[in-house]
């Protein structure tokens, strides 16, 4: 599969970027999937994902307010974008499952809205969620930040400390420790982490 390299900075606060490897024909997200993640996410989302069509095979994004706004000019409490990443038969059951990547960023970049996750859908026949599991790439004190890259294979992760959990892991704003390299495989019924 032919990928292309994007790069988005996620908090200005922090100055990280996290790289990462799009399809250049990204898979179509059910609108059931589309739905249940915005409503999941966002109170009161713009715009609404059941009154609007929108088109799954591309980023989707959706302003979100923790209360009802009053206007249609107010300012959103933080943003959602919902990016299809790969289709693939996950738990070897002939059925092709999903990964997606949510971003989710508050006002001026960081706060408890600034996260970003990749979830697995394990799908059925009918292209209906049995299952999810989740990697989290980024929250502002989790203990990783973990970039990736699409291959044939999968999703590729890389893992390096969090310098707000581990700072004894940085010295002079360079990274000293190891960083760790791994995948999710299904195994034992569902998906694990895999360091390699």
């Amino acid at each position: 599969m032919k990928t292309l390299l994007i790069a988005a900075v996620f908090f200005a606060s922090s100055g990280l970027a996290i790289a990462a490897s799009a399809p250049i024909n990204p898979p179509k997200i059910p609108k059931t999937i589309i739905n249940n993640l915005v409503l999941e996410y966002c109170g009161f989302p713009t715009p609404n994902p059941k009154a609007t069509t929108v088109k799954a095979t591309s980023a989707l994004e959706f302003s979100c307010f923790d209360e009802k706004p009053s206007s249609k000019s107010a300012t959103p409490d933080y943003q959602i974008a919902i990016h299809p990443l790969i289709a693939q038969d996950f738990n070897n059951d002939g059925n092709l499952d999903l990964a997606v990547e949510l971003e989710s960023a508050g006002a001026l970049g960081g706060n408890v809205h600034s996260n970003s996750t990749i979830y697995y859908f394990i799908l059925d026949k009918n292209k209906r969620v049995k299952t999810s599991f989740e990697v989290l790439l980024y929250a502002p004190f989790s203990e990783e930040y973990i970039e990736y890259d699409l291959s044939k294979q999968g999703i590729e992760y890389r893992a390096i400390p969090n310098f707000r959990v581990y700072p004894e892991a940085f010295e002079d704003g360079e990274l000293i420790a190891p960083e760790t390299h791994f995948r999710m495989q299904w195994k034992n019924g569902r998906l694990e982490r895999v360091d390699r």
